[in-house]
């Protein structure tokens, strides 16, 4: 395929996933989705830090924080699974 070995094509497309899975991952958490993409671009293994970070605000239809103790919650939680509150 245009001259390109299959060891070129994977070197070619693991930053690229990298890239794509970095940007939408940190959107979800509430983070820059452009710092992270870039980011994930030069060094793919960086988006497995994503997995342990928390969201970093609430972000519409994914995280709010519970009124009482403050704690990111699911957004459609009916009760703070921290401190126990119903809403």
């Amino acid at each position: 395929m245009f001259g390109m070995s299959f060891v070129d094509l994977v070197l070619l497309l693991i930053p690229i996933t990298g890239a794509i899975l970095g940007a939408t991952w940190a959107g979800r958490l509430g983070r820059n989705r452009f710092g992270w993409g870039v980011f994930g671009l030069f060094i793919p293994i960086s988006v497995v830090i994503l997995l342990f970070l928390r969201p970093a605000g609430e972000v519409a239809g994914r995280w709010k924080r519970c009124p009482a103790c403050m704690e990111l919650i699911n957004w459609n939680a009916n009760r703070c699974k921290y401190c126990q509150t119903s809403f």
